[in-house]
């Protein structure tokens, strides 16, 4: 059985640092693994990414409100990374980048009718992350030359704060489903070794 792990978060908050340095934990274990990153390299994740690419060309801040187009796009790139775990017989852990929490973007609403709906019917991660910074801090990491070449849905402070109000709320909605909440605003040696923790004592 492949072993799920999800991290999810704002824009800036170290998804991808703790991802990599998750993998190589692991690895050290003897483990197989693979990341998955939303948008990925996928005809619907890279249709994300030129909605994205418009948004930002617009604003200069990537997206300030979230369109439809972009909503549907993200669902199905993200729903192929799905189906087609269930086929990585060759890995023993998968990491995604982004999960359920990022419907946090969406109006509270909508984002929480979703969540609850896709809590019945994905599957339930072994390790749920949720990266909770500070907007300042998202901010000045989205600013470094390194964020800018990832994609990023935005650098709005307005959508960057607002969303991460919801995430928190979706991260403690249901039971089933509580993420391991980590306030990445520590060290990469403390960030690292809280990490290994969660890891180790699920």
């Amino acid at each position: 059985m492949v072993e799920l792990i999800a991290i999810d978060g704002i824009d800036g908050s170290g998804k991808t640092t703790v991802s990599r340095y998750l993998q190589k934990y692991l690895e050290k274990k003897g483990k197989k693994v693979l990341i998955i990153e939303h948008p990925k390299n996928s005809f619907f994740g890279i249709f994300t990414l030129r909605l994205l690419k418009v948004g930002r060309n617009k604003a200069g801040v990537g997206v300030t409100r979230i369109p439809l187009a972009l909503v549907f796009s993200y669902m199905l790139d993200f729903f192929s990374s799905i189906i087609s775990y269930r086929f990585k017989k060759e890995v023993d852990t998968i990491i995604f980048v982004r999960y359920t929490l990022t419907l946090a973007y969406l109006p509270e609403r909508a984002g929480t009718i979703l969540y609850l709906f896709f809590a019945k019917v994905l599957p339930v991660p072994n390790i749920k992350i949720y990266l909770n910074v500070s907007v300042k801090t998202a901010l000045s990491r989205l600013g470094s030359i390194h964020m800018r070449e990832t994609p990023q849905i935005t650098e709005d402070a307005q959508l960057l704060r607002s969303t991460n109000v919801k995430m928190e709320k979706l991260s403690k909605l249901l039971e089933c489903l509580k993420w391991k909440e980590l306030h990445n605003e520590s060290n990469l040696e403390t960030l690292y070794q809280r990490i290994e923790k969660i890891y180790d004592n699920p």
